[in-house]
């Protein structure tokens, strides 16, 4: 349920919000700024996983993978809290509710650690279980056992640290969000390529990443003082009307999640299961790559979801639907371009990065193949699930990614015990396209309020067109040199080739003149200074 539009008595003081620049320019910095993390952190895990499976074995990699997966289960716990938080921020920033901004990040971090105390409790009594469930030899119990330990104080300590980072995208500082994020990231990344050069093993990358995890938390907890420092923070403001509004907005995001789990962190459990631990490396490689490629939607999502909350709570509706429509315009084109990359030239680019670490990489292209078109599905549609978050119409929503999650692994393992690796992929895939693709972009038109018509004249159809050229050209002139310089350069001319293409194909008139507009401002900004803009209007729909 969407909160009351009419702040309560005795609601004022300062309240934080995006500057007043052009709400274009704070989208466009916040995407930057994410974008620019995720470049980082992709070149550190290319560069950190070879590394991993050389220095641990692909036996231990793939236990690494395993508990990670367990432990990463946990996020169930919050119930959706994280996303629910970033959303009231926003809204609550865009309606200039200063105490119920307090009282939301207040209750949200009580509710925090007591989950974190849970997550301690439950990983101290089932871990003396899971070695003999996942069949571990008795040689290796006591280091599986550690693992766990470790890897589920790690997600105990994450929990507060999520409640932070969530309060910082809502109040759209994606800059603060990303300098604490890429800065653990890389020492994490450092720490433990030394402790595998040294001869450290699993244990010790676990012991890393419990340390910077901490190390996290006091770093988004300043950073968030450094954003709103009038905040503020303690027991005085928790208060249960405000997280039973929380829940009533949280549990159907937790329902939501759960489906969004079985859809991309259970596989390694089902692989574990059903055909073994040491098949699950060669499934991740696949599906890592799929990881960065939602990755860079992630770049996305929270400065759409911030900007399109702040909206609803402004009750700007027909600025949200001009911002929906450009929203989705944009990741179709970017999915459909990154997904033609993987399909064309993703062979010769798992050859490069893992061809001497032993990973068979025809059983990692063929899962990586089945897995695309999912993804395409899922990032190119994303701004229709934000849309309904953003007016809080999600009931319908978590409903129906629970019923693909279900379907995603009854399928994996009905299909996994026939088609081996290849199986769980399609397990994932197929319940995708349906629901993705088809049935949630339909309920967010009705929610936005959006024409079909004017839903695939604006924002699906140009988008199409170019991608269906690239794919033509992509097939034509794939990158097959096993060289890093003649694929670097394979991919730049593909790069440029899209770039033409989206700019003649996949943008109409008004959107190429916008775009030259932008480019001279952005050239005069060398020349002399050039005041920002204040603002900017949005076109009306089109019939």
């Amino acid at each position: 349920m969407a909160p009351a539009q009419t702040p309560p008595a005795g609601d004022g003081g300062p309240v934080p919000a995006p500057s007043r620049q052009s709400r274009g320019f704070v989208l466009v910095k916040g995407v930057s700024f994410n974008l620019v993390s995720l470049v980082l952190s992709a070149v550190l895990s290319l560069i950190l996983t070879p590394i991993m499976i050389r220095g641990l074995g692909q036996y231990y990699y793939g236990m690494w993978v395993l508990v990670m997966s367990l432990v990463d289960q946990y996020g169930l716990l919050d119930i959706g809290m994280g996303s629910t938080l970033a959303r009231f921020t926003g809204y609550f920033a865009g309606s200039e509710r200063r105490s119920a901004l307090d009282e939301t990040l207040s209750t949200s971090m009580a509710f925090a650690v007591w989950i974190s105390i849970a997550i301690c409790v439950a990983t101290a009594a089932f871990t003396p279980l899971l070695p003999g469930w996942f069949a571990i030899g008795q040689s290796d119990r006591k280091t599986f056992t550690a693992l766990v330990l470790l890897l589920g104080l790690t997600t105990a300590i994450g929990f507060p640290e999520r409640m932070l980072s969530a309060y910082l995208r809502g109040l759209q500082r994606f800059d603060l969000f990303n300098i604490v994020g890429t800065s653990v990231l890389i020492a994490r990344s450092v720490l433990v390529m030394a402790a595998l050069l040294l001869g450290y093993g699993v244990l010790t990358v676990a012991a890393i990443t419990a340390l910077t995890g901490l190390a996290s938390l006091v770093c988004h907890y300043g950073m968030v003082r450094r954003a709103d420092p009038d905040l503020s923070l303690g027991l005085a403001h928790v208060r249960r009307a405000r997280l039973r509004e929380l829940f009533g907005f949280s549990v159907y995001v937790f329902i939501a999640s759960i489906g969004s789990r079985l859809v991309s962190r259970i596989n390694s459990i089902v692989i574990a299961r059903v055909l073994g631990v040491a098949f699950v490396t060669p499934f991740s490689i696949g599906s890592r790559l799929m990881d960065y490629f939602m990755g860079v939607f992630g770049a996305v999502h929270g400065p759409v979801m911030s900007s399109m909350s702040e909206l609803a709570g402004r009750s700007q509706h027909r600025e949200l639907q001009w911002l929906f429509l450009r929203a989705t315009k944009f990741t179709c084109l970017l999915s459909f371009f990154i997904g033609s990359l993987l399909l064309f030239d993703g062979r010769t680019l798992l050859t490069l990065w893992l061809g001497r670490s032993g990973v068979d990489i025809t059983a990692a292209y063929y899962v990586l193949a089945i897995l695309v078109p999912c993804y395409v599905a899922l990032s190119s549609q994303l701004p229709s699930s934000i849309v309904i978050y953003a007016r809080a119409r999600h009931q319908i929503l978590a409903w129906l990614v629970l019923g693909e999650g279900a379907a995603n692994l009854g399928l994996s393992i009905y299909w996994a015990r026939e088609y081996g690796l290849l199986g769980v992929a399609l397990g994932t895939t197929v319940p995708a396209l349906i629901n993705q693709a088809l049935i949630i972009p339909w309920y967010a038109l009705r929610v936005a309020n959006v024409p079909a018509g004017v839903f695939l004249r604006q924002s699906i159809l140009r988008p199409a067109a170019a991608a269906a050229i690239f794919a033509l050209g992509c097939h034509l002139t794939a990158a097959h040199s096993p060289r890093l310089l003649p694929f670097a350069l394979a991919i730049l001319g593909q790069t440029l080739a899209y770039a033409v293409i989206s700019y003649l194909v996949g943008l109409s008139g008004q959107e190429r003149d916008a775009v030259r507009r932008h480019v001279r401002r952005w050239l005069s900004s060398f020349r002399r200074p050039r005041p920002l803009p204040v603002g900017e209007s949005c076109p009306r729909l089109e019939a």
